[in-house]
């Protein structure tokens, strides 16, 4: 009985730490569903705790933003590693994204299995994380979400994330060179980013580039249907 007493109240002092924790926390199960959370992680996605409960992770992840994680998480759940993490983008509901970083550990029953996961969710202030976070969701950076691109949008993001310069990038899209800084203008413009390499990592954090693919693909829910200037 001593231990029984002593293990029930390890649980409940878990269970009030994972509640009052600052950081914004979830339990899911192996099919990926939400089994609870704290009150930080309900700010964050500015979500009511038992709205939140039985949603799947999928439905507050970016498109594509998983692809990252999603062979850590097999791995975990297989028990080949003991914790996964990365970076990805979290919707919130009033459909604005924030970068957070995923760290989850697989809590196992008796016969090793995993029974759930639990995840700290990091909110970072860039999607290049040159700052930790602090304060409330609403003082984070927040990135661009609903993007679209004109048919030479994509391919010139295609041809950037594949290394072209500008004059192979004029030759492969039957541009000139103001043509080619035209669309890269329109681009960073929309990804708000000032570089190159910000463009193709930004594009790969949000889901347009496709993951895992070569040579680089934008995935065609992001692509506008053709008209009159493409």
């Amino acid at each position: 009985m001593g231990d029984d007493r002593r293990a029930g109240a390890e649980g409940s002092w878990c269970e009030a730490l994972f509640h009052q924790a600052w950081l914004p926390m979830a339990r899911v199960d192996p099919r990926g569903r939400i089994v609870d959370g704290n009150a930080a992680l309900g700010r964050l996605l500015g979500r009511g705790l038992p709205e939140l409960r039985g949603l799947s992770g999928r439905c507050v992840v970016a498109p594509g933003a998983g692809l990252a994680l999603a062979e850590q998480w097999r791995e975990l759940l297989a028990g080949r590693r003991s914790r996964c993490r990365g970076r990805v983008l979290v919707v919130r509901t009033d459909q604005r994204l924030v970068c957070v970083d995923v760290v989850a550990w697989a809590v196992r029953t008796g016969d090793r299995r995993p029974g759930q996961v639990l995840c700290s969710l990091n909110p970072v202030r860039g999607v290049d994380g040159e700052h930790g976070a602090s304060g409330d969701v609403a003082e984070l950076l927040q990135v661009p979400s609903g993007i679209r691109l004109s048919g030479p949008e994509a391919r010139a993001l295609e041809g950037v994330a594949e290394g072209l310069d500008n004059a192979a990038l004029g030759a492969r899209l039957y541009l000139s060179r103001t043509g080619v800084d035209y669309y890269l203008g329109r681009l960073r413009r929309k990804f708000r980013v000032q570089s190159r390499c910000g463009l193709v990592a930004r594009a790969y954090a949000l889901g347009v580039l496709v993951g895992a693919v070569w040579p680089p693909r934008v995935d065609s829910a992001y692509v506008e249907a053709p008209s009159e200037d493409a």
